[in-house]
């Protein structure tokens, strides 16, 4: 009996460790599989990179949503981790210029997730909420580096946020296929110009 007891806890804990490495496997791939450009994977291709089975996929995951969802959540606490405050003592041209270089950086890691999230935003609640949070995020980031923009007219302001947005950055690297550097360059630029700055 002594010898059951002991082995029972065991056991589960086995189970349960087993289950834990699966469900991480299966959101790894996920996650994998965007970040090689899969912007709608399959059940059977997140099984196949995860090496389990169709079926292991949605015993830890009620649907795809509910996946993507998962993987939402590891892009959005990995951009926060990126979003390092901004010296507001120095000049407003190179407070402007620093935000838009780790934005840059952080715009262009991220780039695969941004295309699979705008693929399932339309159907997926769950997306959507992580866009309208992201966005806010984005704003009160850009009110701190340049509380300038609270004296300036909405006009700038609103151009302003859309320059330093995710949309623009993919613009000018995706349609107009500009190099990282001239998409960087081009918005700093824009963006002093916004705020009455050379």
């Amino acid at each position: 009996m002594t010898l059951s007891t002991e082995i029972k806890p065991d056991t589960r804990d086995g189970r349960t460790q087993r289950r834990m490495r699966n469900r991480e496997r299966v959101a790894d791939a996920l996650f994998t599989l965007v970040r090689e450009g899969y912007c709608r994977p399959t059940a059977d291709q997140v099984a196949a990179r995860a090496g389990v089975g169709r079926r292991t996929v949605f015993r830890h995951f009620d649907d795809l949503e509910s996946l993507f969802a998962e993987v939402a959540t590891q892009v959005r606490d990995q951009a926060r981790t990126r979003r390092v405050p901004v010296d507001r003592q120095q000049p407003v041209q190179e407070r402007v210029r620093e935000m838009v270089s780790r934005r840059a950086l952080l715009f262009e890691e991220l780039a695969p997730f941004r295309r699979a999230n705008t693929a399932h935003l339309w159907r997926s609640p769950v997306l959507q909420k992580f866009e309208v949070e992201n966005n806010l995020e984005l704003r009160k980031d850009l009110q701190h580096v340049i509380p300038e923009l609270q004296s300036s007219s909405s006009v700038s302001a609103h151009g302003v946020e859309m320059l330093a947005g995710p949309e623009t950055w993919d613009r000018l690297r995706d349609v107009q296929l500009l190099s990282s550097t001239e998409a960087e360059t081009t918005v700093g630029y824009l963006i002093l110009q916004l705020l009455g700055e050379k």
